[in-house]
């Protein structure tokens, strides 16, 4: 994709034309006016053009010749149009062939095609081969990436039964190896060279490269040669068309698709939508949200993840500018924790936000990439209609911005303070916590592996019964256990084994096992009377010493 662009494209002819090796004489100007048929003063001019572009190498005096950049670009073209060698055109059946939608091109004047088909029909085959797409698995069409004005010619031929024997066979083509992206440059280009696309096509044409490749409209406008870097000029008209499309009611778009209105209309009626929201807007809402548009292209807030997003003080709330425009949805608000002395402002989704973002004062604001200057103008225009020229002035000339909880560095209040304070008193003492806990846990651990250990060596003998009655103590596990559904729950109902019983599967005699490990339990394990009297007396004294 790299060596496509819309200068090796007009000048691909003339890099055809110095092919063959160079030996520093040869394809000399003449030569080359004889080989392309192009104006003599404009082509020694375009070859210098080419020269500094590292296409082409050579002068007057020594002729030229390509360079292996200006190979590549060829080598690029002919993988776009699908390069075959001579002798290697197949066929391929008219009605098969299906019409590209994504064509830059959607209308085809009928005399010119009639006039085509004439021709067609005279020299009895195409004289130049279509190029279609490589079918996909289990598609028996392809679909027609260039040479759509002479299939509608050889369908019109067919429809008057005048179509040659050689093309009832099938229509001469090659097959096009290019992305779906490079189709739509080489179609924009080309077109655009030949002879201009109405604004409705060349908008849809534009919009489907946007949507295929993500590059802004300002880079599509560069790419294309429609602007020069450094320069807005060209690069307005590509955004106000993707625009259009984004922007406009989908019964709006066909009413155009179907041609009962034009391009202008379609922009008119988005202008006028736009303009309809922006009067619900006063110009003090417009203008903040501008400031937070502009601070988000420039200042961006990773935080999170959805809208543009910047920074803020955790007090913008306070100000009945940003509360209004938050309840009416065009902002959200996150104030993030107290650590932290920001707060999060990003752009909400309300339909009345998207339209202002499209508008015209907006869009140098708004576009990622548009130029610095161009934006901060566009803002100052804004200031001055919202808070007059002095303060507009004032805050430009500073950097700083009219809304001043979107000016840093922020500062903590007396009751984020206080609050501050708090959490950290509270997080010092929950680590505190546990870490009793877990010095406690690991202590009782050690005491059930010695426990456990003295049983594997001993046998259950009555003074390791005694210690696995005080961790059950410590457990709070009440006395008598029980079985209960395939589990086992102790004297409160609480269960000690969960639902699902001894083993994975179920057991015919797995309620009786139950039955006979909770008699066991409550025999070794249950504390005898006097025990429990004696851990009640304790509990009772420890309650009334607490209180």
């Amino acid at each position: 994709m790299t060596s496509l662009s819309p200068t090796t494209l007009t000048f691909e002819d003339v890099l055809r034309a110095l092919s063959g090796p160079w030996t520093g004489t040869g394809n000399t100007l003449d030569q080359l006016v004889d080989r392309t048929g192009r104006v003599r003063s404009n082509l020694k001019r375009d070859l210098g053009k080419l020269v500094e572009l590292g296409l082409v190498q050579g002068d007057a005096d020594l002729g030229w010749t390509r360079t292996p950049q200006g190979t590549e670009a060829l080598d690029a073209i002919d993988r776009a149009n699908g390069f075959v060698p001579a002798g290697a055109i197949a066929r391929f059946a008219l009605d098969r062939i299906d019409f590209n939608p994504d064509n830059p091109r959607k209308s085809v004047d009928q005399d010119a095609l009639e006039g085509l088909a004439d021709s067609i029909a005279e020299a009895g085959d195409l004289l130049q081969p279509i190029v279609l797409y490589k079918a996909s698995p289990g598609q028996l069409n392809r679909m027609l990436h260039a040479g759509e004005r002479r299939v509608r010619a050889c369908r019109l031929l067919q429809a008057q039964g005048r179509l040659p024997e050689a093309l009832a066979q099938g229509l001469p083509f090659i097959q096009r190896e290019a992305s779906k992206a490079e189709a739509l440059f080489i179609g924009l280009v080309e077109n655009g060279q030949r002879e201009d696309l109405s604004p409705w096509e060349d908008a849809q044409a534009l919009k489907a490269y946007r949507d295929e490749t993500g590059l802004s409209a300002r880079q599509i406008a560069l790419k294309l040669g429609r602007a020069q870097e450094g320069s807005e000029k060209g690069v307005r008209d590509v955004q106000e068309k993707i625009a259009t499309l984004d922007r406009a009611k989908p019964a709006a778009i066909e009413e155009v698709r179907r041609g009962r209105q034009n391009f202008d209309w379609l922009k008119r009626q988005v202008r006028k939508r736009i303009e309809e929201v922006s009067s619900q807007l006063r110009s003090i809402d417009l203008m903040t949200i501008a400031e937070v548009v502009h601070k988000g292209r420039n200042t961006p807030f990773t935080r999170f993840t959805y809208g543009l997003e910047t920074e803020c003080d955790h007090d913008a709330p306070k100000d009945p500018v940003f509360k209004g425009l938050v309840s009416q949805g065009v902002f959200r608000f996150t104030a993030l924790n107290y650590n932290d002395p920001r707060s999060s402002v990003n752009l909400g989704s309300s339909d009345q936000l998207s339209e202002v973002l499209m508008s015209e004062e907006f869009l140098p604001i708004y576009t990622p990439g548009s130029n610095a200057a161009d934006a901060i103008a566009a803002l100052h225009a804004l200031r001055v209609a919202a808070v007059g020229e002095e303060k507009a002035n004032a805050a430009t000339e500073a950097g700083q911005y009219v809304s001043s909880w979107l000016n840093a560095p922020f500062a903590y209040t007396e009751e984020q303070q206080t609050k501050m304070a708090a959490l950290k008193t509270a997080k010092a003492a929950n680590r505190a916590e546990t870490k009793r806990i877990r010095e406690r846990d690991a202590a009782r651990l050690e005491r059930v592996i010695s426990v456990d250990e003295q049983v594997i060596a001993n046998g259950l003998k009555d003074h390791i019964i005694k210690g696995l009655r005080e961790e059950f103590a410590e457990k709070a596990v009440d006395f008598p256990l029980r079985p209960k559904r395939r589990g086992i729950v102790d004297a409160q109902g609480r269960y000690l084994v969960m639902s699902g019983g001894i083993g994975h599967q179920y057991q015919p005699r797995e309620t009786e096992l139950l039955h006979l490990i909770c008699t066991v339990m409550n025999a070794a394990l249950a504390p005898t009377p006097l025990e429990a009297a004696i851990n009640k007396a304790a509990s009772q004294d420890a309650s009334d010493a607490a209180a």
